[in-house]
């Protein structure tokens, strides 16, 4: 069975105001850390005996890091 692999890169956007000047800025959250994110998700979410699934999971850490993203700038 052939697999495809789907490809994602995430932008967030973010505005800074300083002063009469705004700027936009772009942070891309990639593939591998959603997935890595998502897997740590699960391995907490498996280890309190709690129901889910992977797409929850992967979108739980996508909504995580693109915060955490749009924080950093």
């Amino acid at each position: 069975m052939a697999r495809t692999a789907i490809r994602e890169k995430v932008t967030t956007t973010s505005t800074i105001s300083r002063g009469t000047t705004t700027a936009l800025r772009s942070v891309q959250v990639t593939e591998d850390q959603i997935r890595e994110r998502a897997y740590k998700i699960y391995l907490g979410r498996a280890a309190r005996g709690r129901g889910g699934d992977a797409l929850g999971d992967w979108n739980q850490a996508k909504e995580e890091l693109q915060r955490e993203a749009a924080r950093m700038k």
